[in-house]
């Protein structure tokens, strides 16, 4: 239910962040929208008494578990600044640059190649089934960069029949 929900959750983030640079709208503001509402939400989530959901905290105070350890702090807000909020941020911008198919292609492949540079920089060892799902996910990547171009080469070759101008 959970991987069900969030791919919905990313597909509607994805379309709103489409909708919001076709606007014309800065990416960066859009992303502190997204992230600030997300945070009260979280924030409201874990704040229910009584609380069912697993993992959730059970007091206020537990939301501040570090403390004072400035050093855990640090950590903490690295982890969020840069690879969340940068690679947020840029898909965001991407959109605004390319086709939101070919930005959650390249979205696509981010597990994939995650995978391969912990294998070769980190010494991780990937099992039969992470090397099966990684063919698999480049096996589709490529199916359809080969059938998008395929239908536009198509495509072209009718219009060009018929005597219509290129499409732009």
């Amino acid at each position: 239910m959970t991987g069900i929900l969030s791919g919905l959750c990313y597909a509607v983030y994805s379309l709103m962040g489409r909708s919001a640079s076709q606007r014309g709208l800065n990416p960066w503001t859009t992303l502190v929208y997204t992230f600030g509402f997300a945070a009260i939400f979280l924030l409201g989530v874990n704040l229910i008494p009584d609380n069912p959901i697993p993992g959730v905290a059970v007091h206020p105070e537990d939301l501040f578990w570090l403390g004072h350890a400035l050093a855990g702090w640090g950590v903490l807000f690295l982890l969020a600044a840069v690879p969340t909020v940068m690679g947020f941020g840029l898909y965001n911008v991407s959109l605004s640059y390319l086709p939101s198919s070919v930005a959650n292609l390249i979205v696509t492949l981010e597990p994939v190649f995650t995978a391969i540079t912990a294998y070769f920089l980190l010494g991780e060892r990937l099992t039969w089934i992470q090397i099966l799902g990684s063919i698999v996910v480049l096996t589709g990547v490529v199916f359809l960069r080969l059938y998008e171009g395929r239908r536009a080469v198509l495509s072209a070759r009718s219009r060009a029949e018929i005597g219509v101008a290129p499409a732009k």
